[in-house]
């Protein structure tokens, strides 16, 4: 579809950063039958404020809103707390922190000590460190696992059940 909109010159622009459609936009992909795709502004701040912050936590930390919307090092904290809460250790290995915590300070400096190959006392920018944790995770480097909880479905017949066990 991309290539045919290409084409006629008015497909939609596209961008690697959540916030770039402002508006509701249609564009024919095929003359006959007329097939349109619409084009529409993706995760709007407001899910932040709906009494749900861990989804928009959730968002935020996969990359589908603006980086400004929450602060890095909040976000990184939260990053830590879903590894650590699914058991996740990888980041211990991968960025050289000696063993899991909770502490985010503690866990942000072993990560610039990684990041800048200095484990002595100096000017650390843990900011700099968090960017580096999440930009990780978004990579995949820290493993790949779904973040909402997901119930356990089992086959029945042609209908799927939820597990009450």
């Amino acid at each position: 579809m991309r290539s045919v909109s290409k084409s006629s010159g008015s497909g939609p622009g596209t961008a690697s950063i959540p916030g770039y459609t402002k508006q509701f936009a249609a564009f024919r992909v095929v003359q006959n039958p007329p097939v349109f795709v619409m084009d529409s502004p993706g995760v709007l701040v407001p899910s932040f404020e709906m009494n749900d912050s861990h989804s928009g936590l959730k968002l935020a930390l996969c990359g589908a809103v603006k980086q400004e919307v929450v602060d890095a090092d909040i976000l990184s904290d939260f990053l830590l707390y879903t590894l650590n809460t699914k058991g996740i250790s990888k980041y211990t290995k991968f960025m050289k922190v000696p063993e899991e915590s909770d502490d985010i300070l503690h866990v942000l400096t072993e990560i610039e000590a990684y990041i800048s190959g200095r484990r002595s006392k100096g000017e650390i920018s843990l900011h700099n460190a968090a960017h580096f944790f999440l930009r990780k995770f978004r990579q995949g480097a820290l493993g790949h696992f779904v973040l909402d909880e997901v119930p356990i479905f089992y086959a029945s017949g042609s209908l799927f059940q939820e597990d009450k066990d």
